[in-house]
C-alpha cells in the first residue's frame, strides 16, 4: 500500500487512479525498469537515458495510469549529463 500511495504523492499516478495501482501490475513494471540501474548477476547498470526511455514507453502503454511528472524529467536530464 505504501508504494502506490508514494506514486500518487510523487505525481507518477493521478490521484483519481490511486485505487487501481495496487492490482494493475504497474509497481512490478516500474521495479523491472529500475532494476536496470542496479548491478547484479543478471546484468544491470543501464544508463539513465535507457531508464527514461523505458518510462516513456510505459506512458505510451499505460498513459491512463502512469505519467512522468515534469520535475522528474528535469532531474533525469540532469543526471544523464553526468553519465
Amino acid at each position: 500500500d505504501e508504494i502506490p500511495r508514494d506514486l500518487v504523492r510523487l505525481g507518477f499516478v493521478p490521484e483519481s487512479k490511486a485505487h487501481v495501482v495496487r492490482d494493475s501490475g504497474l509497481v512490478e513494471e516500474l521495479a523491472d525498469i529500475y532494476d536496470a540501474l542496479i548491478p547484479n548477476e543478471y546484468g544491470g547498470v543501464g544508463s539513465v537515458d535507457e531508464v527514461v526511455e523505458r518510462l516513456r514507453e510505459l506512458t505510451v502503454r499505460r498513459g491512463d495510469l502512469f505519467q512522468i511528472p515534469p520535475y522528474f524529467a528535469y532531474v533525469a536530464r540532469s543526471l544523464s549529463a553526468f553519465e
